[in-house]
């Protein structure tokens, strides 16, 4: 029997190889996947034509390293001496392919003379 794999067609997802496998001598048949360059969770599809039955693969493409951070909000603030800036200085790490890259440590740096902020 002919199995069809599917996977979503837009946003976090994969490039199936082998979409329409036969079932082997055991009733088996498999794929091989490669995640796009998307991060996120989906799933992948299994049928098979005339039953009513899907079997569906809980699927997550982790993000890259991170490559770079980037200003979000806060830039452009002034405040009186020793006050507080009224918006917090917010960045975003991502990785190659602009994925938000979780659980990064971020450090903030002020100047060590001069107008400084204290962090």
């Amino acid at each position: 029997m002919t199995v069809t794999y599917a996977a979503p067609t837009s946003g976090a997802s994969a490039i199936l190889f082998t979409p329409t496998p036969v079932t082997d001598n055991t009733g088996s048949a498999s794929t091989t996947g490669l995640a796009n360059l998307t991060a996120g969770s989906y799933s992948i599809t299994a049928t098979v034509a005339g039953l009513g039955s899907v079997a569906t693969f809980s699927i997550t493409n982790q993000p890259d390293v991170p490559s770079s951070v980037t200003v979000l909000s806060g830039t452009g603030q002034n405040a009186t001496v020793n006050t507080a800036f009224a918006n917090d200085l917010v960045v975003i790490v991502t990785d190659q392919f602009g994925n938000p890259v979780p659980n990064v440590t971020v450090t903030f740096v002020a100047p060590n003379s001069g107008a400084q902020r204290r962090l």
